[in-house]
C-alpha cells in the first residue's frame, strides 16, 4: 500500500483513501504496543494450584501413596475417587496412573485389565488450602522383579460430566505430574 502511495496516477480520492487506512493501522499498531495486553486471569484462577507426590504405602508390601495436596488459599472441587489405571485408558475411566521406568530406562507398563466404571457425582469432594487426599496404589499390576525403579505419577480429572459444587469451589482440572520418586520392590 505505501508503494502505491507513492504513485502520482493514482485519482486523489484514492490517494486520500490509502493514506488514511494506512493511519488507522498506525494508530492501531500504537497502541496496541503502549497497552498491556496480556491475558487477564482472574485472582482465583492464579491462585489455583495443587501438587502431588508419592510416598510408601503401607497397605500394600511394593505399594506407593499418592498424595494430592491443595497447595492454593482457595477451596477446589476435586474427583477423589481416585481410580487407577493405565496411562493409555481414556480419561474418564482413571484419574491417577503412574509411570514405572527401571534402572535401565525400560518402561512397565501397567497389565491388569481394571473394572472401571463412570465416576458417579458423590465422588466429588472440597479440597481445602493445605488439605490433602490420598490414594493407595498397588504396584502389582506392573509386573515388577524385585530392584531398583524410578515412578512418575499423575493426576486428572477426566470426567465430562461435571457435578455442580454447591459451595462454589473451583474445579481442580489440570493434568498434575508428580517428582520422579526412587522406588525399590522387595522380594
Amino acid at each position: 500500500m505505501a508503494r502505491e502511495l507513492l504513485r502520482n496516477d493514482m485519482h486523489p480520492r484514492t490517494r486520500i483513501g490509502s493514506v488514511t487506512a494506512l493511519l488507522w493501522c498506525v494508530l492501531a499498531m500504537l497502541a496496541c504496543k503502549n497497552s498491556n495486553n496480556a491475558p487477564r486471569i482472574s485472582k482465583l484462577e492464579s491462585d489455583m494450584r495443587a501438587t502431588i507426590s508419592l510416598e510408601r504405602s503401607a497397605r500394600y508390601k511394593n505399594g506407593l501413596l499418592l498424595v494430592l495436596r491443595n497447595a492454593s488459599s482457595v477451596a477446589l472441587w476435586v474427583n477423589a475417587r481416585g481410580a487407577h489405571n493405565g496411562g493409555g485408558v481414556p480419561a474418564e475411566f482413571r484419574e491417577v496412573w503412574i509411570e514405572v521406568n527401571d534402572d535401565r530406562a525400560q518402561r512397565h507398563g501397567y497389565s491388569c485389565f481394571a473394572k472401571s466404571r463412570r465416576v458417579n457425582p458423590d465422588e466429588y469432594r472440597v479440597l481445602q488450602p493445605s488439605e490433602r487426599l490420598e490414594f493407595d496404589l498397588d504396584t502389582a499390576c506392573y509386573d515388577l522383579a524385585p530392584g531398583h525403579y524410578r515412578v512418575v505419577a499423575h493426576y486428572q480429572d477426566g470426567n465430562a460430566n461435571l457435578p455442580r459444587d454447591p459451595s462454589g469451589a473451583a474445579h481442580l482440572a489440570e493434568h498434575l505430574q508428580s517428582l520422579p520418586m526412587a522406588f525399590d520392590v522387595v522380594p
